[in-house]
């Protein structure tokens, strides 16, 4: 006799497994209790649920966990240990809770299928609705050969059995799907999915016009603010002197020092240098238009005590120069020992401010006269500068006197003293002999006590983005209707097949559906217009695709044999993917959206490729790939769709990943537990057994950073090389 044997692909000794946990789990539940009807129905009631009925749910819920435990725990590879037991705890919490939630659905299985699929809810300005018409195999309503049968007790244990073990089994992903799109379980009352997201703005406050037109805001997210420090104003209480008119006299002569635009944090202001000798009142200068419309300042306005010596400007000959004093030791207004309490003094002595040869006049030009020899020689002049002066903070006065001004040494460029003899010394000598000190500048602040001044506006909104969850094309495993239950195993085996290969497709579909609303955007050339198309962290972060040209990878590789030109393949690729990493990081500005969501781990890089690039990438998790800058997560897939490319992104591996949706995190799985449901079912003038499952998941997509890189050729970096030798 001949000897039959049966060879399994691999895919089919997972379903094999299935199988097995399929026949476990019926011999477990002919002896577990059935679902109560009355928690069958709690499970879709929209009115509040009393102490007692909650009791009842967590007890029944309990013995469910309890039996799916006893069957796991019996079947082989039941207990991951090491690094993964926190990623398999994870995902059995994620089963668990899919086939708890299943097997009251399949208890009241007539409740269930005749709830609406969509949600209500319509696009506003704190919500966003995004349908599910473009999902993949969307179908929208339920296969009518659910209606085809009343359901007996019979019916319904076998329903039960059927929809905890299906939800139980598909509810976990392939490594590239749970990777990528962690699973996260939707409760039975739910027909959509949604996100609450607090988002932190500012803005600089707005003036309502009377011409009835509407005033932008310009709110801007406050994560910018990390990578752009112009955003949050500091300077609002300083104090800019406005250069008008009727005020001149306090000011610097314009033939000296002509007034000026200053840019302070967006807000342009005419100043220019105060005037030596004058008693001047800071307060009153320091009103800008927009201010005094606001009321002109009066007795409640204050200086702070904190006030500085800034610049000092001297005239040698025709050259009018600023002079740099803040910071230096003495520059600053300290109390007197005598007189009013709020009056201060300042005695400024040194000779720490130079001259050399990259010094200029205040107009930006070049050094004239006797110091032209400073840039010429490349000379250093150490200057004396003595100042006095008084300040009220009260009364917002303020008055310097220019005391002295003269030449304490010259250096030549190699920062040697230069003997008084020589010419160019002595004509600077006398040059300064005739210096005068014009004026300067202060630094000084506005107390700001009577808060006329508010500065940035913060505000903390929330907006919620909503998903529908769509029920998808139905599975079907079809058998004669005079088949007894030895078929059972095979149909369940064949329902979590296909729903798991359809999963996987999906998850790589939903990559590239993902990558084309990144790439839309990108192309649309407007950065202030963010779509919702582009994920709930779109505001927290800068939304960042790249997608270089296809890399040629004969044209990185340029050693001769074939064990370098390995060895250069693929530091070639890990150095580019490096390059990537750091550069997504930095320009999605990643860094500043984890420090707001209080997400202090080193930030995980996910890359997704096919199984002959990922032997190029080093080992899974090791620093030396990325620097010690990321941890990193490898993973491949079959699809073909896939074939010579990189896919990368950043991911969240913590313990409540499946169990909460991260915004930083590329994506989820929002996968919702169907009923798998037997049904007699006539098709034209024969009968059926048929085994029905409508999957109702989505894939979500959270962040919008990634990089898709196509490598091609790489075959070819292996091949023998034809070397030409030519006689020289």
């Amino acid at each position: 006799m001949s000897k039959q044997i049966q060879v399994r692909s691999e895919g089919m000794h997972a379903a094999s497994a299935d199988a097995t946990f399929f026949k476990e789990l019926s011999t477990a539940m002919k002896d577990a209790a059935p679902v109560p009807d009355r928690v069958a129905r709690l499970a879709f009631a929209t009115e509040s649920i009393s102490n007692d009925d909650n009791a009842l749910i967590q007890r029944t819920s309990q013995s469910l966990s309890a039996v799916l435990s006893s069957v796991m725990a019996s079947l082989p590879d039941a207990h991951a240990v090491g690094s993964d037991a926190l990623a398999e705890r994870s995902r059995r919490f994620v089963q668990e809770t899919a086939a708890v939630t299943a097997a009251h659905l399949a208890s009241a299985a007539g409740d269930h299928l005749s709830r609406t699929l969509k949600t209500q809810a319509q696009s506003s300005a704190n919500t966003f609705v995004v349908g599910a018409d473009n999902v993949p195999n969307y179908l929208g309503h339920r296969s009518k050969v659910f209606a085809v049968e009343a359901f007996d007790n019979r019916e319904t244990r076998s329903a039960v059995l059927y929809t905890m073990a299906y939800n139980y089994s598909v509810a976990r992903q392939s490594d590239f799907g749970e990777t990528l799109w962690p699973t996260l379980t939707l409760p039975a009352d739910q027909v959509g999915f949604g996100i609450v997201v607090n988002r932190l703005t500012i803005h600089r406050g707005v003036t309502h016009t009377i011409d009835g037109k509407p005033v932008d805001f310009g709110k801007i997210d406050l994560m910018r603010a990390e990578a752009d420090h112009t955003i949050l104003r500091k300077e609002r209480t300083a104090v800019v002197p406005i250069f008008r008119n009727e005020a001149s006299s306090k000011f610097v002569a314009a033939g000296i020092v002509a007034p000026y635009n200053e840019n302070i944090e967006g807000e342009i202001r005419r100043t220019a240098p105060l005037k030596v000798g004058e008693e001047i009142g800071l307060i009153g200068l320091n009103s800008t238009d927009a201010k005094l419309e606001g009321g002109a300042p009066n007795q409640t306005d204050t200086l702070d005590p904190a006030m500085d010596l800034k610049n000092v400007y001297i005239k040698v000959g025709d050259n009018v120069i600023r002079l740099k004093t803040l910071g230096l030791p003495s520059a600053n207004f300290t109390y007197t020992p005598q007189g009013l309490d709020r009056g201060k003094q300042l005695v400024f002595d040194t000779k720490s401010t130079r001259l050399n040869e990259k010094t200029t006049m205040v107009d930006g030009t070049d050094l004239t006269g006797a110091l032209a020899a400073v840039k010429a020689r490349k000379l250093t002049v150490a200057v004396s500068l003595k100042l006095s002066g008084t300040s009220n903070t009260e009364f917002g006065t303020v008055q310097v006197f220019g005391n002295k001004v003269s030449v304490v040494r010259v250096l030549d460029a190699d920062l040697r003293v230069l003997p008084d003899t020589d010419s160019d010394v002595q004509d600077i000598t006398n040059a300064f002999r005739q210096a005068t000190i014009e004026g300067y500048d202060v630094r000084a602040y506005i107390t700001n006590v009577n808060m006329r001044e508010r500065g940035d506006f913060v505000d903390r909104t929330s907006f919620t983005q909503l998903y529908d969850i769509p029920l998808l094309s139905p599975v079907t495993a079809q058998r004669p209707v005079s088949t007894d239950g030895q078929m059972d195993a095979g149909d369940f085996e064949v329902l979590v097949t296909t729903t798991r290969f359809r999963m996987k497709n999906d998850a790589v579909t939903a990559v590239f559906d993902a990558l084309e609303n990144m790439r839309n955007h990108q192309q649309s050339g407007d950065p202030l217009e963010v779509p919702e198309g582009l994920g709930a962290a779109r505001f927290h972060v800068r939304p960042t695709l790249f997608e270089p040209d296809a890399i040629d990878a004969t044209t990185v590789v340029d050693s001769w044999n074939s064990a370098s030109r390995l060895a250069d393949l693929q530091a070639a690729i890990v150095n580019i993917l490096r390059d990537y990493a750091y550069r997504m990081h930095v320009e999605s500005e990643y860094p500043a959206a984890a420090s707001a969501l209080g997400q202090a781990e080193v930030p995980t890089v996910i890359i997704a490729t096919d199984p002959i690039i990922r032997r190029y990438i080093l080992a899974d998790g090791d620093l030396r790939t990325l620097g010690d800058k990321f941890n990193l997560k490898i993973v491949d897939t079959l699809d073909r769709r896939f074939t010579g490319k990189i896919f990368m992104t950043f991911g969240v591996f913590d313990e409540n990943r499946n169990s909460a949706p991260n915004l930083l995190q590329w994506g989820n799985l929002i996968f919702a537990p169907e009923v798998v449901h037997h049904a007699s079912v006539p098709r034209g003038e024969s009968l059926s057994r048929e085994t029905i499952v409508q999957p109702r998941y989505r894939f979500v997509h959270h962040l919008p950073i990634a990089a898709m890189l196509t490598f091609d050729n790489i075959p070819n970096v292996l091949k023998k090389l034809a070397i030409n030798f030519n006689q020289v």
